[in-house]
């Protein structure tokens, strides 16, 4: 009887343990790592799109370029409950705990209840889970959802039965689990395919599965139906879930591939950049070697047969890239594919217990090996095993067709903590019964022999990101407003590879801000020899010489950028300020005519031609200008700011409190505008409201002369 009391709360255990280790992971992430607030890569495209969706763009207006289920999961967040990334995290723990429950429940379901309980505290405490789990990735709501799913079809597999009611329920489990991550689709065929095959019924009676496997196809296809609709609603093209499947495919099978890394042979690696980047190259690409415009199916569909074409041509070389990424997916080498995910957990004690190399890849060199021998001998016993073992099989090829990455194989990785706890256990059962020395001998050397695999350095394996790690160490504190430290995490980046344009770029522009104006342009100049030709470095380029007083080689810098990138809008804006400087107002109007020519939403330029307008005495011009860009540019503040400013020195005072509250609603932090605003309400009476935005000056700003002048003016006319 007590022993049946523990068991009953082990579930209980198991995920207090989980949550338990997550928080202290949580914590200790928080006080060490400086991006811990500061998302990167693919977690910061999340959060943005997720930010984007809770605004109000709940229906989007292109077709999905990755499955939205994630992102959308996060809007719901940030909408429910706020813009906070603590509680996202604390979610996403509750989720990790959850899974580790899952993983006790499906365990004991396919083998006994002892398997699923060291499988659920090896989850729990599972360093890459955790990791990852702490970013903003889509595996955290992708693997419960398989999970659950599987252990619903291992139920069905135990008792002889699959239902169509059980069928659909689980279909549609996929079905959510395929629009956050597709892959799963490849094991739902796969699934159909072993069910009449292999599942525990009669030949006759497997004839008759057709019905809750079209139940169960139909259960997968209602989520993927929905987005496929919502594709078609906004953009005019029939996608399924997301067009990121060719592009991907062509990353990992290319006569530069190497099976861990994103190679683009079309690319250098440092003009890959973030996603939002990367998609506009690779699209414009295929569109210009198309020769004409095409839609995202299509361009998906472009770099399907790149891909294709690549392997075709090089089979040899693909077999051997197939088999290399095969060996990557079952060895212990945690490739993390947007950083050194060995260096990020060292901000914490926790994860660095749980994953480290020496002489093993702990743990999953470890656990690889013990998997694989216990897949080997559960296959043949137990079916619902072998349905796990299929999962894994059958996923593992949408992995390998990619680029084996921790992040990417993590789906399968509670699979394989299953068979690796069965099979420990099956392996101390022969090496204890009373068996013979040959089956003990072959079971020891079998398991050496996969030891060796799973954790010998051979390939890449072990390869490190060093330059990656310290380059987005950079971007942490640039964003946090740390320029020494941000500057010193680049030239650690440069100093393993000292053409490493991204740092090198980003060095140089901490210099123009510090004001180094002539260090700035030597680690530009610098950065150009590694990428020549590159627009937004020329233009930076030409900022340090404008700001170092050599105006001729600024617009030397401004034309080579124009002409590397005549759409540039950024260099027509610097282009026309440095004209303005410099006095030569013709030229300087013509250049932000040009970007707003190329672009009519672009704030700045309108903003700084009414300026213009203003230095030559043409207010009505300025006026103009400036009604315009709130227009055509409302989210841009400085427009309303000058307007305001213009509709109070031109004495109409209404208008300027009209201006001036839009600003203040864009950027509530600046006094300067808070003053004039309270100017605007003495000039139409209303001192009440003249008083408060003064108080609220003093209050954040207590030397701000002007507000204590003016308040101190109301106050003395007793008012």
């Amino acid at each position: 009887m007590h022993n049946a009391t523990f068991w009953k709360y082990v579930p209980f255990l198991i995920f207090s343990l989980a949550l338990a280790a997550r928080v202290i992971v949580l914590l200790q992430l928080a006080h060490n790592d400086p991006g811990f607030d500061e998302p990167m890569v693919d977690s910061r495209w999340h959060l943005l799109w997720a930010r984007e969706i809770a605004a109000g763009d709940w229906l989007g207006s292109a077709v999905f370029f990755r499955a939205p289920l994630y992102p959308y999961f996060l809007a719901g967040i940030i909408t429910l409950l706020g813009d906070n990334l603590w509680v996202i995290k604390i979610i996403q723990a509750l989720m990790g705990s959850l899974t580790a429950v899952l993983v006790f429940l499906l365990a004991r379901r396919v083998f006994n209840r002892h398997v699923g309980a060291a499988a659920g505290v090896l989850w729990a405490l599972w360093a890459t889970a955790m990791y990852y789990e702490s970013e903003f990735l889509i595996p955290v709501l992708a693997i419960p959802l398989n999970l659950w799913a599987l252990y619903r079809l291992a139920g069905a597999v135990r008792d002889k039965r699959l239902t169509p009611r059980t069928a659909l329920w689980t279909g549609l489990i996929f079905g959510f689990s395929a629009i956050a991550l597709p892959n799963i689709l490849i094991f739902v065929a796969g699934f159909v395919a072993w069910a009449f095959w292999r599942f525990p019924l009669a030949k006759p009676q497997r004839r008759l599965l057709w019905v809750p496997l079209c139940a169960m196809l139909t259960g997968v296809s209602l989520p993927i139906a929905v987005v496929a609709v919502r594709n078609a609603v906004v953009a005019d093209d029939f996608v399924l879930i997301a067009n990121q499947g060719g592009i991907n495919l062509y990353l990992g099978n290319n006569r530069q591939a190497d099976g861990l890394t994103m190679i683009m042979p079309d690319l250098r690696a440092d003009r890959m950049g973030d996603w939002s980047t990367f998609t506009r190259i690779t699209d414009s690409l295929a569109c210009a070697q198309a020769g004409r415009a095409l839609k995202p199916s299509e361009i998906s569909s472009f770099w399907t047969g790149k891909a294709i074409d690549s392997v075709l041509a090089h089979p040899g070389v693909e077999l051997g890239l197939l088999g290399k990424k095969s060996f990557y997916f079952w060895h212990g080498f945690e490739n993390g594919d947007q950083g050194d995910i060995y260096r990020h957990v060292e901000n914490s004690g926790l994860l660095q217990a749980g994953l480290w190399h020496k002489v093993i890849w702990f743990p999953l060199g470890l656990v690889s090996a013990l998997s694989l021998w216990g897949m080997w001998h559960a296959w043949r016993s137990n079916r619902q095993a072998e349905l796990l073992a299929v999962f894994i099989l059958v996923y593992m090829l949408s992995v390998i067709g990619f680029l084996v990455t921790a992040r990417h194989r993590l789906p399968v990785v509670p699979l394989i903590i299953i068979f690796a706890v069965w099979g420990a256990i099956r392996l101390w059962q022969v090496l204890t019964e009373k068996s013979s020395w040959t089956v003990k001998g072959s079971a020891v050397v079998s398991l050496i022999i996969l030891l060796v695999v799973t954790n010998v350095k051979a390939f890449d394996v072990g390869l490190a990101n060093d330059i990656q790690y310290h380059y987005q160490q950079g971007i942490v504190f640039d964003r946090k407003g740390d320029l020494n430290r941000a500057m010193a995490a680049y030239q650690r980046a440069l100093a393993i590879w000292p053409n490493h344009f991204p740092s090198r770029h980003n060095l140089a522009y901490d210099f123009y801000r510090q004001g180094d104006h002539q260090a700035a342009i030597e680690h530009f100049t610098w950065a150009l020899g590694a990428r020549p030709g590159d627009a937004m470095a020329l233009n930076n380029l030409g900022l340090a010489y404008r700001e170092s007083g050599d105006t001729a080689q600024a617009f030397g810098a401004f034309d080579l950028a124009l002409r590397s990138n005549p759409r540039m809008i950024e260099t027509y804006l610097n282009q026309g300020d440095t004209y303005r400087s410099a006095g030569t107002l013709d030229k300087a109007e013509a250049a932000y005519i040009a970007a707003l020519t190329i672009d009519s939403t672009f704030g700045p330029a309108f903003n700084n031609l009414g300026l213009l307008y203003i230095d030559i005495d043409r207010r009505d011009r300025a006026e103009e200008m400036f009604m315009l860009g709130t227009k055509n540019a409302p989210d841009y503040p400085y427009c309303w700011l000058n307007l305001g400013a213009l509709f109070l020195e031109t004495q109409r005072p209404d208008f300027a409190i009209g201006a001036l509250s839009n600003f203040l609603q864009l950027r509530p932090d600046v006094a300067a505008a808070r003053v004039n605003l309270a100017m605007a309400y003495l000039s139409t009476g209303r001192v009440s409201n003249a008083r408060a935005q003064l108080e609220q000056v003093l209050t954040e700003h207590p030397d701000n002369a002007q507000a204590r002048a003016l308040l101190e003016q109301i106050i003395n006319q007793g008012k």
